[in-house]
């Protein structure tokens, strides 16, 4: 993981976020594709067809809404690219803990 990704996760994880780390990367990568098309967080979330604030909650570290995979299949038709372009390039297997059978 990058310095500056580390920064940012950690920042949210400070704010007793109540988003995982992948969670994280994928609102990250969402992030930057609504900065490069010069888009607001209000402007996605009409073109969504949500609530005026739904991008601005799912950004803040504050509020435990996050993207759902209905949400990505929009946001990929907007951005005009794959579903899979806003997955992280790697796992997070601390995210899963409570999902993995792990010896003891």
């Amino acid at each position: 993981m990058k310095e500056n990704e580390k920064k940012y996760f950690l920042y949210f994880f400070k704010n007793k976020a109540m988003k995982t780390q992948v969670e994280l990367a994928i609102i990250k990568k969402v992030r930057e594709y609504r900065l490069a098309a010069g888009m607001s967080q209000a402007q996605l979330s009409m073109e969504m067809n949500l609530d005026i604030t739904f991008v601005g909650n799912v950004e803040s570290a504050k509020c435990k809404d996050k993207y759902n995979f209905n949400h990505l299949n929009a946001l990929a038709i907007i951005f005009n690219c794959k579903m899979k372009d806003f997955m992280p390039d790697e796992n997070f297997p601390d995210d899963n803990s409570k999902y993995l059978k792990r010896d003891k």
